[in-house]
Parts: structure tokens; C-alpha cells; sequence
């Protein structure tokens, strides 16, 4: 496994840029229908979220993280 390819995500929110290094081969398999966790079981859940969701960490935080009480 190599993290030969840069896999640019835009936030739909903010329009962020984030690049994640991803095996390019599994980046095929995930364009090609392969669960984001299945593709890249070695990224972070912050990570496979911001592919599966487009949204930066920050973004995501303030749409579905916890309510203060």
C-alpha cells in the first residue's frame, strides 16, 4: 500500500480544500462504487468522513456534532 495519490475533497459548506494521501488503486475501487471504509480502512474516521460526506472536520462539527445543553 502506498499513499501515492492526493484525493482532494471541497467542502460543500465552506469550500475547503482538504487533500488526503490515498493508495491510488483504492481510490479507484471507491470511485467505482466501494464503501469509503472498505476502500481505506487506514484513514482516520475524521478522514473518511470528510470523503464520504464532502465536508471539512470543522464544517461537519457544526452541522451534527453535540448540542449544548
Amino acid at each position: 500500500m502506498y499513499r501515492d495519490y492526493n484525493f482532494e475533497i471541497e467542502c460543500k459548506e465552506c469550500g475547503e480544500v482538504l487533500e488526503i494521501p490515498v493508495d491510488l488503486e483504492d481510490y479507484e475501487l471507491y470511485m467505482n462504487g466501494m464503501p469509503v471504509s472498505h476502500a481505506f480502512p487506514y484513514l482516520s474516521v475524521d478522514e473518511q468522513t470528510s470523503i464520504r460526506d464532502n465536508l471539512c472536520p470543522h464544517c461537519w462539527n457544526i452541522l451534527y456534532g453535540e448540542e449544548e445543553e
